[in-house]
């Protein structure tokens, strides 16, 4: 997922992250799971969620949300 610059830091990218997970709930899905650099600011937005780091490779972690 990716918001264009201008956008950033308006809530665009916690409502689709708050659909996507709504979604991934009506589907039964037991988890979801994504990787993002560590200096990412978003990294932020995913903990606020409840993602957890659970790995990590090179630069990127791997973090995981449990429903």
């Amino acid at each position: 997922m990716g918001v264009v610059q201008k956008w950033r830091r308006r809530g665009v990218g916690a409502h689709l992250l708050e659909a996507l997970i709504s979604s991934a709930r009506e589907h039964n899905l037991v988890a979801m799971s994504l990787s993002v650099e560590m200096d990412n600011d978003a990294r932020r937005l995913y903990e606020r969620f409840g993602f957890q780091q659970v790995g990590k490779m090179g630069e990127s972690l791997t973090m995981l949300l449990h429903f």
